[in-house]
C-alpha cells in the first residue's frame, strides 16, 4: 500500500488541508532498465492498476521501503506507472 500527498505552497491556515490517498501497487517494483536493482539504478519504478490522480510532485510513503521526502518524479498514464525520485531501499512495500 502507497500513500499520496498532494502538495501546496499556501501558508494560509484557513486554506484546505491536501488531498491524501493510498492505493496498493499492481505488481513488483522494478528499477527503469528492468534489470537488477543497483545504486546506480535503483528501484524506483511502481505499478498500479490506475494512476489517475497521482501527479509529478506528490509526497510519497506507506512502508519503511520508501524513504523519506520522496516525491513522484514521472507519471506515465499508459502504462500505469510512476517513477520515485528516490529509490526503494527494498523490494517490499
Amino acid at each position: 500500500m502507497v500513500t499520496f500527498i498532494s502538495h501546496y505552497s499556501s501558508n494560509d491556515p484557513n486554506s484546505q488541508a491536501p488531498i491524501s490517498f493510498s492505493t496498493p501497487t499492481n505488481g513488483a517494483p522494478a528499477t527503469i532498465d528492468g534489470q537488477t536493482a543497483t545504486a546506480q539504478d535503483p528501484t524506483v519504478v511502481l505499478s498500479f492498476a490506475d494512476v489517475s490522480g497521482m501527479a509529478v510532485g506528490m509526497a510519497v510513503s506507506g512502508s519503511g521501503s520508501i524513504p523519506t521526502e520522496t516525491t513522484v518524479a514521472e507519471v506515465d498514464a499508459q502504462k500505469n506507472t510512476l517513477i520515485l525520485s528516490k529509490g526503494l531501499t527494498s523490494d517490499f512495500l
